[in-house]
């Protein structure tokens, strides 16, 4: 199993000194400048040892996948630019949370937003297959998004898609929101790909009251071996990163 944290670039140095994986960076801030931009990233990676291994934030904002503006060319055009990219700084998934990008506005028949959704990620899929890429499905809880809210509904989009290139991502803040129970696990578990991981309050794991103890018996029933990454609220990035790391090497230590 692999620990690693969203962060920025300039942040990658430390993440490796404190033992860190693997980073994983913000798509629409690190992939969708000019050439200029995306050679200094590069060359920045060239000289660390810790790997790019993982991006969020797929999607910006202003680029709707839902609802009467949806421009679905500027949509092909920004994932044929992006993919590339992730995958030459060696990425091997891109979690799709995007919550503004995906809301439907009120008003817009839901069932037109899901096979808009639908359309999206079918596209998607292909050209991730394409860069030898996995897409990962984000639940967000209510209040960031108004579409795939839960594990179990992402978990029954994509059974019903069927496209090898697309998972899930588990994010522990928001199944708690959403009330979910860690009995989930085991029914998605076959697509999950990837997991995001605070505490309550989206603190850094190990400052709050989730049972992380039963959290990490249920990635292990499943055979989850993958990917880890800290994604919390920050107060002090290196005080908070180091802790957050010393905890859950524990909780794998104890599986």
């Amino acid at each position: 199993m692999k620990l690693g944290i969203c962060c920025n670039p300039d942040q990658a140095r430390l993440v490796q000194e404190i033992g860190y994986d693997y980073v994983e960076l913000n798509v629409a801030m690190t992939l969708s400048g000019d050439s200029d931009d995306f050679e200094r990233l590069y060359k920045q990676f060239q000289d660390l040892e810790i790997t790019v291994d993982a991006f969020n934030c797929f999607i910006p904002g202003n680029l709707k996948l839902t609802g009467p503006q949806r421009d679905f060319a500027a949509i092909e055009t920004y994932i044929n630019l992006v993919l590339p990219r992730a995958k030459a700084l060696g990425a091997e998934l891109i979690v799709f949370g995007s919550g503004p990008a995906r809301s439907y506005p009120e008003g817009f028949p839901p069932d037109q937003a899901w096979e808009q959704i639908k359309e999206f990620l079918v596209m998607v899929a292909r050209q991730a297959t394409l860069n030898d890429l996995h897409i990962c499905v984000e639940p967000l809880r209510r209040k960031e998004g108004n579409i795939i809210n839960t594990l179990r509904e992402a978990h029954a989009l994509l059974k019903e898609l069927n496209q090898p290139s697309l998972g899930l991502t588990l994010d522990i803040w928001h199944m708690m929101e959403e009330e979910e129970p860690f009995e989930v696990i085991s029914e998605i578990g076959d697509l999950l790909y990837h997991v995001h991981v605070a505490d309550s309050g989206r603190r850094y794991p190990g400052s709050g009251s989730y049972d992380f103890a039963s959290f990490f018996a249920e990635l292990k029933s499943i055979g989850y071996d993958r990917r880890i990454s800290c994604e919390f609220s920050v107060t002090d990035f290196q005080e908070d990163a180091a802790k957050a790391y010393a905890f859950l090497k524990q909780m794998i230590k104890r599986i």
